[in-house]
């Protein structure tokens, strides 16, 4: 629940983009899968833009979900792929 902001690598901390710029995620959305995936460090940070609920997962709780459901693993590394070529 709640609102983050995708940081770029240039952003300050409480510095506030306007705009077009900004890159929102809302409930329902997710970060963190490129590292997750890739095992690489973060390419991004975020910052609550509102009162957020956060959950992790964590590597050894994705790998059974990459197995027991169908078409998951394929998805989530095409939007790895798409993210990362987009950073």
């Amino acid at each position: 629940k709640g609102v983050v902001e995708v940081l770029q690598e240039n952003d300050r901390a409480g510095e506030k983009r306007k705009g077009s710029n900004r890159i929102l995620l809302h409930s329902g959305q997710f970060f963190g899968e490129i590292a997750l995936v890739t095992n690489l460090s973060r390419t991004r940070s975020v910052q609550a833009v509102t009162m957020c609920e956060i959950n992790v997962l964590d590597y050894d709780a994705l790998d059974p979900l990459l197995d027991d459901i169908n078409n998951f693993s394929t998805k989530l590394t095409k939007l790895v792929v798409k993210r990362h070529l987009h950073s």
